[in-house]
């Protein structure tokens, strides 16, 4: 009984290491990440997010606390000014990331004053947009779902604005879609075999601790060993990407 209950959790156990792998916060009153400082001039990334300078100051992080319809209440922000684009890429003052696929953008925005506008994009076109309006308290959780492939996503606004918080959330159906045209990967004993490879094709294998044990890039059919154990294999290639589940023996 113990152990067909094992193999019923197991699989849901391993959903949920892989969907938390993608998913991604960035909270701006965590100061061990984002300590208080003054803007930047010069383009930086920190933990995964790109700070869009263009050589103007941007991305200066204090105190601001502001209480949003979640619950959620900062502590401190970050603030950015107007944004200078090229259609809907920011060049000066914005902010961008990688996604690998279908996701939902979340961003805790606030402003002092009406008619400034937050916009989310995926640099081709804008995904959703906020403009601050009477009544005060001009604040809101500006989402746009995000449908795409792998790709970039921009978020920028046309005046001096706060954000408090952006969150990334991954579509679990979407994460999990078998591609058949991605590079297939599967165990045999404690080898791990990749076949059908046909470009240049990356593997991340997980523990279900979520913790990245491996990484193999390759452009032909390949096979390596791994300690026995559950794992995840995330794949990524021109042809698409998908994550597969391991059971090494």
């Amino acid at each position: 009984m113990k152990k067909k209950l094992l193999l019923f959790i197991l699989p849901i156990v391993l959903l949920s290491v892989t969907i938390n792998a993608q998913n991604h916060t960035w909270d701006f009153s965590d100061s061990t990440i984002w300590p208080v400082a003054a803007g930047l001039t010069t383009d930086r990334t920190v933990d995964g997010l790109n700070i869009i300078a263009g050589g103007s100051a941007t991305g200066t992080i204090a105190s601001s606390s502001v209480a949003f319809s979640d619950g959620f209440t900062s502590v401190n922000a970050m603030s950015n000014g107007s944004a200078t684009l090229t259609g809907v890429i920011p060049t000066k003052r914005g902010l961008s990331f990688p996604v690998s696929g279908p996701c939902t953008v979340s961003v805790w925005v606030s402003t002092s004053s009406t008619g400034r506008i937050a916009s989310i994009s995926n640099g081709t076109t804008v995904l959703n947009s906020y403009t601050s309006a009477s009544p005060s308290p001009y604040k809101t959780i500006l989402t746009a779902s995000y449908t795409g492939g792998a790709g970039t996503v921009y978020v920028y606004s046309n005046n001096t604005m706060i954000f408090a918080k952006i969150s990334v959330s991954y579509d679990p159906l979407s994460i999990n879609e078998f591609k058949n045209e991605t590079a297939a990967v599967f165990s045999n004993g404690n080898q791990i075999m990749v076949s059908n490879v046909k470009s240049n094709t990356t593997i991340e294998i997980y523990a279900i601790t979520g913790a990245l044990v491996k990484t193999i890039e390759t452009n032909s059919d390949t096979n390596f060993n791994l300690n026995s154990g559950f794992y995840i294999a995330k794949v990524k290639s021109s042809e698409g990407e998908k994550s597969v589940k391991l059971l090494v023996r």
